[in-house]
């Protein structure tokens, strides 16, 4: 009797669908509480049954009932944990930045809950999280991450998987340099503020009637927004970079 669906296709399918169920839990663009659950599995099966169809030719696997099976799942769960960390990593840079500018400014209290990492943020966070989350959408940045997702499927196809310390390395050197971009897109604030407080002590020497504690809060935030004003334009390049970078990366691990 002739099946209609072949036993290689059908583990074909359930790894890839296991690949992007991962990948999708730490994309940025779902929120992890507002998004229902059945949401991301509807759409992970979608999208796990359009890219085996093209694909059940080019790759066979052989079926066995046994534990490397088991095995099998758990390297498509690792291949999806490395690829959705290295995506997830833009979202911590978006917040981090925002959650510096917040402290700078004074404006640590002011915190409220995100639902982007279900967690208290603050609103600069938020603002700038969900900003930069605009930009990618403009640039047609899904498309990107959804390519970059078929490609690893042909690059590293189901059971080629494996942890090694070449690995591990080039995500700590991706890790490192993406960190840098959040000092370069911080530097103009860390700047001003270092700027500021050295005045204020200069200014507490030299005077010291005066509440150097009355003047802080209002001369920093005042600082903060006309930086901000200046800055915001070009906070579209410095979340492109960051994100062409993180693409880079993601083309790097399927080399």
């Amino acid at each position: 009797m002739d099946y209609p669906i072949s036993s290689s296709s059908a583990v074909l399918f359930l790894c890839i669908f296991l690949r992007i169920s991962v990948f999708l839990r730490f994309l940025p663009f779902f929120p992890k509480q507002s998004l229902s659950l059945y949401t991301k599995i509807a759409l992970a099966f979608f999208l796990s049954l359009i890219i085996t169809l093209p694909l059940q030719e080019k790759i066979q696997i052989q079926v066995v009932l046994d534990i490397s099976l088991a095995f099998l799942a758990l390297q498509e769960v690792a291949i999806g944990i490395v690829m959705g960390f290295l995506v997830m990593m833009l979202e911590q840079i978006l917040y981090c930045f925002g959650s510096l500018l917040s402290h700078l400014m004074g404006l640590d209290s002011s915190e409220i809950f995100a639902p982007g990492n279900a967690a208290p943020s603050s609103l600069l966070a938020v603002l700038f999280f969900y900003i930069g989350i605009a930009f990618v959408l403009l640039w047609d940045g899904h498309h990107f991450l959804l390519a970059a997702l078929c490609m690893s499927i042909e690059a590293i196809p189901p059971g080629s998987f494996a942890l090694s310390y070449d690995l591990f390395s080039f995500i700590f050197d991706g890790w490192v340099q993406l960190y840098r971009f959040l000092i370069l897109l911080a530097a103009p604030f860390l700047l001003l503020f270092s700027v500021v407080i050295m005045e204020l002590g200069i200014l507490g020497k030299m005077v010291p009637q005066m509440n150097i504690f009355l003047m802080e809060y209002p001369l920093r935030l005042g600082c903060a927004l006309v930086l901000l004003a200046w800055f915001l334009p070009n906070y579209n390049h410095g979340v492109q970079l960051v994100f062409f970078y993180i693409i880079d990366l993601l083309h790097g691990l399927l080399q």
